[in-house]
């Protein structure tokens, strides 16, 4: 049995050097048409009920954003 601590603490990991390889891998975006998916979600009456709980908070937020534009 070896007391503790008599043996060097190794606290890094021995790494091998990577070397990236950035431009090899570059694909150009610009010449790749882009897809757009359609996404179909649908809510429980739960989720509908807060959905519609947030839109009406987010509206009244942005009135008295607006109302506090125009006083100040």
């Amino acid at each position: 049995m070896n007391p503790v601590g008599s043996n060097p603490v190794n606290s890094y990991a021995k790494q091998p050097a990577v070397v990236a390889q950035n431009q090899d891998n570059h694909v150009d975006t610009a010449a790749a048409p882009l897809k757009v998916e359609q996404n179909k979600v649908t809510l429980s009456t739960e989720g509908k009920a807060l959905l519609a709980a947030l839109q009406q908070i987010d509206h009244e937020s942005k009135k008295v954003e607006a109302e506090n534009k125009t006083m100040g």
